[in-house]
């Protein structure tokens, strides 16, 4: 795992989304980012405007840079432009996402 990622893990754990264990020795925030933004989002989260994705690095948000929207955004999907997830993903694995975009981006620091 990245030294990043590693930090975004440790801080869902501490605000009780994961548990420390999950945090400590999965790759499962990875996996789950794989399996899901990647194919829109790009590999280093910079977004595709030809898709209408956008970058997940910086410090824009359409609807929200909370981890509460991000999670909902996860969840529900947006639009009709992102697809929801909550059934693909489970609650674990949104939580953990939302505080991986969350801390890509700088807010979660």
């Amino acid at each position: 795992m990245t030294a990043k990622l590693v930090a975004a893990l440790s801080m869902v754990a501490m605000f009780g989304w994961i548990t420390p264990s999950l945090a400590a020795g999965s790759k499962e925030a990875g996996q789950a980012k794989s399996a899901t933004c990647m194919a829109c989002h790009g590999m280093d989260g910079k977004g595709m405007h030809a898709v209408g994705a956008p970058n997940l690095t910086d410090d824009v948000w359409l609807y929200g840079g909370d981890a509460a929207t991000i999670r909902e955004t996860v969840v529900n999907g947006r639009m009709g432009q992102m697809p929801a997830f909550a059934d693909k993903l489970g609650e674990q694995r949104v939580r953990l996402l939302a505080g991986y975009v969350l801390r890509m981006s700088g807010s979660g620091q």
